[in-house]
């Protein structure tokens, strides 16, 4: 895919179409059945990135958003509809320590209050390893270079000094009218650094045509996004 993104200026009939069509043989599957897409911005440490590695995919480099479920790279920049998104709490074992998860949770304090129960729990960890991270994931629509949606969401989990991108792109957000998910929005690396350190993180700008209106995501669509965050059964 190239990395040149061509922003239409009217809305293509595909879109209006879009979830009008269903594909045979599926029917009885869940959503709790499938794995969730998930995008990835690569750093150069990362095991995506080094060939060999299981987690290797072919083509990506340094700085390229990546699905790390189907293994595919998006390039420098991609366009998406940002559906929603939820702020978590999760207990990390610090990387250079080796890693590991050991609970999410809806706020801080909450979390903060189950280190100690990790650090019983799981006696080869060390207390200076241990700490609670904020996360920032965001559910996605992606959208190639011709504008066709994607047909199923992408989940992005940000943390640590992608939470400032990420709460730059809540604030265009929600100061456009409007739904949440009413817009297509171009995502793109950044180069970033403090002191020494340098590093890839992201900045968001609204894709617009040549009129400067935004390109709103097609109404049926709207509706279904609506239906599906209202469901009982809804998480992610």
């Amino acid at each position: 895919m190239s990395n040149e993104m061509t922003i239409a200026t009217e809305q293509p009939s595909y879109l209006v179409d879009f979830n009008q069509a269903e594909a045979k043989g599926n029917e009885g599957l869940k959503s709790t059945q499938l794995a969730t897409p998930r995008m990835k911005l690569l750093q150069a440490t990362n095991p995506e990135l080094l060939e060999g590695s299981e987690k290797y995919i072919e083509g990506a480099k340094v700085g390229h958003f990546a699905d790390i479920l189907n293994k595919k790279t998006y390039g420098t920049e991609f366009l998406a509809i940002n559906i929603t998104m939820k702020e978590t709490f999760v207990i990390e074992n610090k990387f250079q320590a080796g890693g590991g998860f050991f609970g999410t949770f809806d706020n801080q304090q909450e979390a903060e209050s189950q280190i100690e129960s990790v650090l019983k729990e799981n006696k080869e960890l060390k207390a200076e390893n241990v700490a609670v991270w904020r996360h920032h994931e965001h559910l996605l629509y992606l959208a190639d270079s011709d504008m066709n949606l994607s047909s199923t969401p992408v989940l992005w989990d940000l943390k640590s000094s992608a939470i400032k991108p990420s709460n730059a792109w809540n604030t265009q957000i929600i100061s456009q009218a409007g739904h949440r998910f009413s817009y297509i929005w171009k995502v793109k690396n950044a180069k970033a650094s403090n002191g020494t350190n340098t590093w890839i993180t992201f900045a968001t700008e609204l894709a617009r045509g040549d009129s400067g209106n935004p390109l709103y995501t097609p109404e049926n669509l709207v509706e279904s996004i609506k239906e599906m965050l209202d469901s009982d059964g809804f998480s992610f």
